[in-house]
């Protein structure tokens, strides 16, 4: 059974999710286009994963870089999000990419080429919004697209990480970080 936790934090409030109390299965917004509340199967509870991820928050948003690879992640999906998410976890801080970039670095990986807009679905789809950085993806223009916890939150996190933006609406310089093997999921 699915274990949760409320957690606050300067973009709103967050809904954290164990299965086994151990990893982190989800880390989700309450508000946004992809809103959560706690799901009703769920059972509230505390449990030491939750001290991990409110601790990897706490000092994300104090500026610092924490790795997802520092928690025990858990999230769940299909085999092509799965690969997808790991693409994201590898952008770094500060930096952002394109749908058509993860496309790219996904087909690599997986020896296929991928749409953007298959990628564009798996992003959304991100369990581990935050952690696994979806936030960092922008249209091939430069457009902030969308973001499951609405794009004033998506703004404040690029902010955060010191992303150039004008009028909140385009990144001015798009960069993308080069390949890295990255040991995730």
């Amino acid at each position: 059974m699915l274990t949760s936790l409320l957690s606050e934090s300067p973009v709103g409030s967050l809904v954290l999710g164990s299965e086994d109390g151990e990893r982190l299965r989800s880390c989700l917004f309450t508000t946004g286009r992809q809103g959560t509340k706690t799901p009703e199967t769920s059972q509230r509870s505390h449990t030491p994963i939750f001290d991990q991820a409110r601790d990897w928050l706490t000092r994300y948003f104090a500026g610092e870089r924490p790795n997802p690879a520092e928690l025990p992640l858990d999230p769940e999906g299909t085999a092509f999000q799965l690969s997808v998410w790991e693409v994201l976890a590898a952008i770094p801080y500060g930096e952002t990419v394109t749908y058509g970039w993860v496309a790219e670095r996904v087909g690599e990986n997986r020896g296929k080429r991928t749409s953007a807009r298959a990628v564009g679905g798996a992003v959304g789809a991100n369990p581990l919004g935050i952690i696994i950085p979806c936030h960092r993806v922008i249209g091939a223009n430069g457009s902030l697209t969308g973001f499951g916890g609405g794009l004033e939150a998506k703004v404040a996190l690029l902010e955060l990480e010191g992303v150039a933006m004008s009028r909140g609406a385009r990144s001015e310089a798009i960069e993308t970080p080069s390949k890295k093997t990255v040991q995730m999921l």
